[in-house]
């Protein structure tokens, strides 16, 4: 191998040495680039499909993509025209039988779309539950709060409820969350700590009790 040979050999781009070489092994890869008159020959000439999106007008990416649309186009027919006249997610497709000017449906996009918002909710849940057993574990295990069982017992008898059932709750559920819970009204939490009754729309018996002795109050107009 001649010296120029072998520093032009040095030059080639990954790309274009896997474009070399794949086609003996019956290798298929997908090339997308907003630049490709910049791609080597070798690249380009391996092509059996192309999709041309609207280009940028008077860029040498549109010089490019006239030339290989014109070979396509019936006489008298403008490639430059013909690409400036295409709408968001349409293009045109060259491949084995002929030209084509394919369209994607709206709808598909719009799934997409959802997906992703459906994805980012999913997400979003995972975290909130991620954060509360943090934080449940950390109060249970390396954050413990004592309890006043004197109290305890006391709020217990005033509001007819179990005390055991009432210091369960207690080391349950955290005092943050709670007054976090009541300020936002946000009574499906309340019902999910069994302090408050869905069909009824009132607080618990052990609602009640829980708040007193947490020194916390229901919203106004619930007592």
């Amino acid at each position: 191998m001649s010296d120029t040979a072998f520093s032009a050999r040095q030059r080639e781009s990954p790309l274009s040495r896997l474009a070399s070489q794949v086609r003996k092994y019956n290798v298929v890869f997908v090339v997308a680039d907003q630049e490709p008159h910049l791609l080597e020959h070798s690249v380009q000439g391996m092509a059996r499909h192309y999709f041309m999106f609207m280009p940028e007008r008077g860029s040498p990416a549109m010089d490019w993509c006239e030339r290989l649309l014109r070979r396509h186009l019936p006489p008298g027919r403008d490639p430059s025209l013909e690409l400036t006249s295409l709408g968001r997610g349409e293009c045109f497709y060259i491949g084995p039988h002929g030209l084509f000017r394919v369209r994607v449906k709206r709808e598909e996009m719009r799934a997409a779309w959802w997906w992703r918002r459906e994805l980012e909710k999913k997400r979003m849940e995972l975290e909130e539950r991620r954060r509360r057993l943090i934080i449940e574990v950390g109060r249970r295990i390396w954050m413990p709060e004592t309890v006043d069982e004197t109290r305890v017992e006391e709020v217990a008898r005033r509001h007819r409820v179990s005390k055991d059932k009432l210091l369960g709750k207690i080391r349950e559920i955290d005092r943050e969350e709670l007054g976090r819970a009541l300020r936002e009204k946000n009574w499906k939490r309340l019902a999910e700590l069994g302090l408050w009754d869905i069909k009824r729309a009132k607080p618990k018996m052990l609602g009640y009790a829980v708040l007193e002795y947490y020194g916390l109050e229901w919203p106004e107009g619930l007592e």
